[in-house]
């Protein structure tokens, strides 16, 4: 075991022998995964024949012609943030409040790797299977702790930066305020899935700006 500093903080971090992850790609994966992720399910949606983007989660193009596509959509984007948060670890590990972020972000990489192993129910709204409620359970992770979580400790760490904490508490109230209505209006259970997802990316690449300018400003004092 052996000692290095957080770029950020300047607190000693310990760290093991194995390599590092280059700082540039931890960030490159934090700003690159959650529109690829969104990309790929929006062409997904219009390739499948008879989806609607509005009335179906994104979750049910795991199940027809293009669900290997949807899958591995899910499975890149979690090993995609699962090197990003290697990235916020290098950088925030220092302090209580990074750590605890880092963690969720890792748990927030994980849930998409379940959910895309474990594919979803094609019943709508109900859990038949040991698979589906998996895939349910990735979901209720992801939106009420991995993401929640993240953002307040995040949040916090960087509570200095105002805007970046107006978009936390925004994001902080709306992904579990989505969720719940998710189930409220069936048919409009896409459509609600997505702004939920929107936020939520949309706080992550938010984070993954605010790192590159923590490192790159690092550098510069170097």
């Amino acid at each position: 075991m052996s000692v290095m500093t957080s770029p950020v903080s300047g607190v000693p971090v310990a760290s093991g022998r194995r390599r590092r992850i280059p700082m540039r790609a931890a960030v490159a994966c934090g700003l690159l995964a959650p529109g690829l992720f969104f990309a790929v399910m929006t062409v997904l949606g219009f390739a499948e024949p008879g989806y609607s983007a509005v009335r179906t989660a994104g979750s049910n193009l795991s199940l027809g012609q293009t669900g290997p596509y949807m899958i591995a959509n899910f499975e890149v984007y979690g090993l995609l943030q699962l090197i990003f948060a290697a990235g916020l670890w290098r950088a925030y590990a220092g302090t209580r409040a990074g750590r605890i972020g880092t963690r969720a972000v890792t748990l927030g990489g994980a849930a998409f790797l379940i959910a895309g192993a474990f594919v979803t129910d094609p019943t709508a709204g109900k859990v038949v299977t040991v698979h589906g409620a998996l895939h349910v359970g990735a979901a209720l992770v992801l939106f009420f702790a991995a993401w929640p979580v993240a953002i307040i400790a995040f949040g916090r760490q960087l509570r200095r930066r105002r805007i970046f904490t107006a978009i936390s508490i925004t994001a902080a109230v709306l992904i579990p305020a989505l969720f719940v209505a998710t189930w409220i209006n069936a048919d409009l259970f896409g459509l609600v899935e997505r702004l939920m997802l929107a936020a939520g990316f949309s706080w992550l690449t938010t984070l993954a700006i605010q790192l590159h300018r923590d490192t790159a400003a690092h550098d510069d004092e170097r």
